[in-house]
């Protein structure tokens, strides 16, 4: 498994925001049907094409010309996934084009689709969805993760930020007094750093908050224990730590980036496959 990484600069001028709207539920997956979506996926992958365990393998012509062979529920699956791709390069131009109106609809159309044809989220998530998508100066939001708690996030007009956080947090508070929602603006970091540790030349054009600096810890616990199952079939036989990107394995570009903050000391908790890793 590889892939590609081509940055896009932020619109100018950086008149947005993201805000991200905590419902006061947390997300876990494994207890909601998140894996049955994963399944179902890779089932409708195997009936479109046989011998072929993942969706993007299944080229789209043979998707449009075969779709209504499949059960109701692994075409909804399938039809989530096909038209997430075409949003997806959609979204790219959008935002190359500065066009926040178009991205933003473009997010509504994604949790829709994850709403209707992925049968993913909670009653409480979409509602907080809706409330968010319909708030004044909002361009468009959607589900953050697998949609079945957690977050919402939206992209805003910057001058009304504050006020749609806090009209949010209002409204929704007065609805479920049970729960305790958080509602916030939030800043994008200030882009990746090359293996050498050089700064990226391509400039990021959205306005930042200046951050302190944080002191840098002598040891560290890394992760990697994850089994990938959303990587399947590859994770079958390479632990996801191991997978590539740009020819190097993702957990390289961690141990790099770890050492080059000051790191002295790590300690990689592993699971899945570890042997491969040691």
């Amino acid at each position: 498994l590889t892939a590609s990484v081509s940055p896009i600069l932020d619109p100018l001028p950086s008149g947005f925001a993201w805000v991200v709207a905590y419902s006061g539920i947390s997300r876990e997956l494994t207890k909601s049907g998140f894996n049955v979506r994963v399944a179902e996926c890779h089932q409708a992958a195997a009936e479109l094409l046989p011998n072929t365990k993942i969706l993007s393998d299944v080229p789209r012509e043979i998707f449009d010309d075969r779709k209504m062979s499949l059960p109701e529920n692994l075409r909804k699956r399938a039809t989530h996934f096909f038209t997430e791709v075409e949003r997806v390069h959609a979204g790219a131009k959008a935002w190359q084009e500065a066009n926040l109106e178009v991205f933003g609809q473009l997010m509504n159309e994604s949790c829709e689709s994850s709403i209707k044809n992925y049968e993913a989220g909670s009653d409480i998530l979409i509602e907080l969805h809706e409330l968010v998508s319909g708030t004044n100066c909002v361009y468009g939001s959607r589900f953050s993760g697998g949609g079945y708690g957690g977050c919402v996030v939206a992209l805003v007009q910057r001058a009304a930020a504050d006020n749609i956080c806090a009209s949010i947090q209002e409204t929704f508070t007065s609805r479920h007094s049970d729960l305790s929602p958080k509602v916030f603006v939030v800043e994008t970091g200030d882009g990746l750093s090359s293996a050498d540790g050089q700064r990226s030349n391509v400039k990021r054009h959205s306005a930042l908050i200046p951050r302190p600096p944080s002191p840098v810890p002598h040891s560290a616990v890394l992760l990697a224990a994850g089994r990938g199952k959303r990587q399947r079939p590859y994770t079958d036989v390479t632990p996801k730590p191991l997978l590539e990107v740009n020819g190097r394995a993702t957990l390289d570009y961690v141990l790099t980036a770890v050492a080059l903050a000051g790191v002295e000391r790590v300690c990689l908790v592993t699971n899945h496959l570890e042997e491969k890793i040691f």
